[in-house]
């Protein structure tokens, strides 16, 4: 029995690569997205320490307001960030869906061919059967 030959297979693996790299650039924009909420988190985690850190003087209390400021501007540009790489992951996302649907065509294409190619080596062979047992009933 000759192997199957899907005469697409080029096609099918350099769509396999894409779905690959569009899932890969899925999954670090998503890891970007994880790093930057941890961080946005540790921004609270400091504003909190702050403010239980007892202030005895009243440099204390001015240095604390404006440490608290800076922490209030680094929590807004961190949620801009954090805004950013969202619509990054959704466009990933939906390039990776799209590579994903492409790859799963030519994949039907290619099984769609394989049963074809079934069908045909089964005919081919019971042919081949069918002719030997008719030459050996002449010999016989």
């Amino acid at each position: 029995m000759p192997d199957f030959k899907f005469r697409l297979r080029r096609v099918l693996e350099y769509r396999e690569l894409q779905e690959k790299w569009a899932k890969d650039a899925y999954l670090e924009v998503r890891s970007r997205l994880v790093a930057a909420e941890v961080e946005w988190r540790e921004i609270g985690e400091r504003r909190t320490q702050a403010l239980r850190a007892p202030q005895e003087s009243l440099e204390g209390m001015i240095s604390l307001e404006n440490y608290l400021h800076r922490l209030d501007d680094d929590d807004r540009a961190q949620c801009v960030v954090i805004e950013v790489i969202k619509s990054e992951l959704a466009k990933a996302e939906a390039e990776w869906i799209e590579t994903k649907r492409a790859l799963e065509s030519i994949q039907r294409l290619r099984d769609k061919a394989y049963e074809e190619w079934l069908v045909e080596e089964n005919r081919r062979e019971q042919a081949e059967l069918d002719e030997w047992s008719v030459t050996r009933r002449r010999a016989a």
